[in-house]
């Protein structure tokens, strides 16, 4: 898929978005959402406007093959919501070192540890 490909098949109306956070609670927004590629100390190389509703990782390969144009990294930083093979892939195939946090919903080994982790602080919290 062409980089023009990916650009149009993202949705740029207004509508809303939610999420759970960490503490599972629901937050609702209503608007876009702009993405940021950023280098250290988060200065912005690329951004992107979208439709409020679309996740952070259906942009990455987009914002990752802009990005590469304008200029020369070796890594790619992301959290566990881009632990994803294709993003992965696509990090490497532009010869990138994809530093991604290992999503525990996707990992049964991480989720157990964390399972473990939530009851000791439960156990302990007073």
């Amino acid at each position: 898929m062409t980089l023009e490909e990916m650009l149009r098949d993202l949705p740029t109306a207004c509508d809303k978005g939610a999420k759970k956070d960490s503490k599972g609670n629901t937050m609702y927004w209503t608007g876009y959402k702009l993405h940021l590629d950023t280098v250290d100390n988060g200065i912005p190389v690329n951004a992107l406007v979208t439709s409020a509703s679309l996740h952070d990782s259906q942009v990455a390969i987009p914002l990752a093959t802009i990005t590469e144009g304008r200029i020369t990294n070796c890594y790619d930083l992301m959290d566990s919501a881009y632990d994803i093979p294709t993003i992965i892939e696509h990090s490497q195939s532009l010869g990138h070192v994809p530093l991604i946090d290992k999503n525990p919903r996707r990992n049964k080994e991480l989720k157990k540890v964390r399972s473990e982790r939530n009851m000791l602080h439960t156990a302990f919290k007073k």
